[in-house]
């Protein structure tokens, strides 16, 4: 295991990182590792995230690859533990936790429990960019997961939030939930003003992109959803689908999003509301004869 707390360039050229029985392979941690940089490594075997990047700023992870990751996955510790209305995901394979003005570009992130997370348990994350990254074959989670998980978030925005992420040129295929989900699983969350796309979000266990308010006073709007291509996914049992769906929308209070230029096929709704959304954009979305309804509810 590998821990970072000043900033450093960390460059491997075919070099791996085993973390078999420890928590991570690398850990970024702190203020003091603002500006640190992290490329070219093989990162396997980690009992939680494989890279977890938390409390810090101006971190770079380009161009590496994660893969079996979440190796104490169901085993209640750490992060594999269940967090009241959170549930245990190991943290994903790369984690950004409560980190701003980041990259992550190019790498390839596959076999772990769940893709790319990113969160704000200790505080925001906020204006990180995840780019041209390879996510697929993560078998229980999304490929990529924006959820809050502080419920000071809506109340104050320099206490948490996951915003204004740039989520562009991602492909994300045949991961266990959905292909990207922006989520607020309990009051006081706020996962907003993220712009998704340019991705590819294909054949995902859930829907290709799902966004979940799950209880009142949370804040999921001002997303930015254009021209994805969305195609082949599964259904979402959280929204009360009866089919698969290429966007899953559900909310307890009014929502507003923007949904423009998608590309849908292959899906039995296009997009499946279920709650009170202000949706912009709409008439700019392309449906494939293979969808059997653009739209569904309840």
């Amino acid at each position: 295991m590998v821990t970072i707390t000043s900033s450093v360039s960390l460059i491997g050229r075919d070099a791996t990182i085993d973390a078999t029985g420890w928590d991570n392979g690398i850990l970024v941690e702190g203020g003091g590792s603002a500006g640190t940089r992290i490329q070219g490594f093989t990162v396997k075997n980690a009992t939680f995230e494989g890279i977890l990047v938390r409390e810090t700023s101006a971190v770079a992870i380009v161009g590496n690859t994660v893969k079996g990751n979440d190796q104490g996955y169901g085993s209640a510790q750490g992060e594999c533990a269940a967090q009241g209305n959170v549930p245990g995901d190991c943290g994903e394979g790369l984690h950004l936790w409560a980190v701003t003005y980041s990259q992550v570009m190019e790498n390839n992130v596959s076999h772990n429990v769940g893709g790319i997370l990113v969160t704000d348990e200790t505080g925001p994350s906020h204006d990180n960019v995840i780019a041209q990254n390879v996510i697929k074959d993560n078998a229980d989670d999304c490929g990529i997961t924006l959820p809050s998980h502080n419920p000071s978030a809506v109340a104050d925005s320099s206490k948490g939030g996951v915003y204004d992420n740039t989520i562009v040129g991602n492909d994300s295929e045949r991961n266990g939930g959905a292909g990207i989900g922006t989520f607020g699983p309990f009051p006081g969350a706020a996962s907003y003003d993220n712009k998704i796309t340019q991705n590819t979000f294909k054949e995902n266990g859930e829907g290709g992109i799902n966004i979940h308010s799950h209880a009142p006073n949370q804040n999921v709007s001002g997303n930015v959803i254009v021209a994805n291509r969305i195609d082949n996914n599964g259904t979402d049992p959280d929204s009360g689908s009866d089919g698969s769906n290429g966007i899953s929308l559900l909310t307890v209070d009014p929502q507003r999003d923007t949904i423009a230029g998608n590309w849908f096929s292959h899906e039995t709704y296009g997009i499946w509301i279920n709650g009170r959304f202000n949706l912009k954009g709409l008439r700019g979305n392309h449906f494939a004869q293979s969808v059997a309804n653009e739209f569904g509810e309840p």
